[in-house]
């Protein structure tokens, strides 16, 4: 993802309308075999309508970058993106903007809580990406994003939502303000966790938690419980219609793999511990019993165990 947000960034930097005004975006790489192997493409190759486009992205790695950061995306996984930030917050100002584009709701919370100063922003989006090969990504489903503000009480809450808005590629991402950022952010974190640990434990695409009937009824089960815990959280939108939600979700990427499949399919850490994880966290606080979401937790890292060893 963070791929294909350099590349359009980049590509929107060079529209006309923007005559040199906007700044054009740098990959921040973990090290030196990352640049390496960049500096073999020469940019970011983006797969999008059934053509190719080569985008001389630039990039550097965090231990050379010096340059101050106006805007930073943080495009890692949830585990990953405190320690993100940390590595490159040297490199902020006071007038710098750090968005965040993780799932779920416990990484963004924690970011907040340790950066309350910082002009934090969330950006939720239902594109789809995958790499074939290193920089070289397939945008492989047209979404939507809608952006907003994580911590309302910041200065910077004030200005006009058009001129971040303007400094990203709001055309070509489908980009659009929401004042409620938490609000969606908590809705996708319960659809995420009702989906992605199902898919692993019955192996199979999204579409087929609607089409199998032993999965579709724990899936309906599961809705019910998170509801219940989800209930007691008072940021959560209500009421969270959250089944019919996800069977929304399901019958729009029917085809699709979800992201924790194909983690779990390649033995990579997986975000499962920032979904059913934490909302076992969140019934616990809440003096409440989750034994079907501790039951798909159990299955689901014995498989992931499984395929790590």
């Amino acid at each position: 993802m963070g791929c294909l947000w350099a590349a359009r960034i980049w590509q929107n930097a060079k529209l006309p309308e923007h005559d040199g005004t906007t700044q054009a975006a740098t990959l921040l790489l973990r090290d030196e075999a990352a640049l390496a192997r960049w500096q073999r493409l020469g940019g970011v190759l983006i797969y999008s309508n059934g053509s190719e486009t080569l985008v001389p992205v630039a990039a550097s790695t965090i231990a050379h970058a010096t340059s101050p950061i106006d805007n930073l995306l943080i495009c890692t996984k949830a585990q990953d993106a405190l320690p993100a930030l940390r590595s490159v917050a040297h490199l902020l100002h006071a007038d710098s903007r750090v968005l965040l584009l993780q799932n779920g709701i416990k990484a963004q919370t924690t970011i907040a809580e340790c950066y309350s100063a910082m002009a934090l922003y969330c950006l939720s989006t239902s594109h789809g990406a995958y790499l074939r090969s290193d920089y070289s990504v397939v945008h492989a489903g047209l979404g939507q994003c809608y952006l907003g503000s994580l911590n309302l009480e910041h200065p910077s809450n004030g200005e006009d939502s058009s001129a971040l808005l303007n400094s990203l590629p709001r055309t070509a991402m489908n980009i659009a303000w929401d004042a409620d950022i938490t609000g969606r952010l908590w809705t996708k974190f319960a659809v995420n966790c009702a989906i992605n640990a199902l898919t692993v434990i019955y192996d199979c695409r999204n579409g087929e938690l609607l089409s199998r009937p032993e999965a579709t009824a724990q899936l309906r089960a599961l809705c019910v419980e998170i509801e219940g815990i989800m209930g007691t959280i008072a940021a959560c939108p209500q009421p969270l219609t959250l089944l019919e939600r996800v069977e929304t979700v399901l019958v729009a990427t029917a085809q699709n793999y979800s992201s924790t499949l194909q983690d779990v399919h390649n033995a990579r850490p997986t975000e499962i511990a920032y979904f059913n994880g934490y909302l076992r966290e969140l019934a616990r606080l809440a003096d409440l019993d989750c034994p079907l979401n501790d039951a798909v937790l159990k299955s689901f890292n014995a498989i992931a165990q499984r395929n790590i060893d």
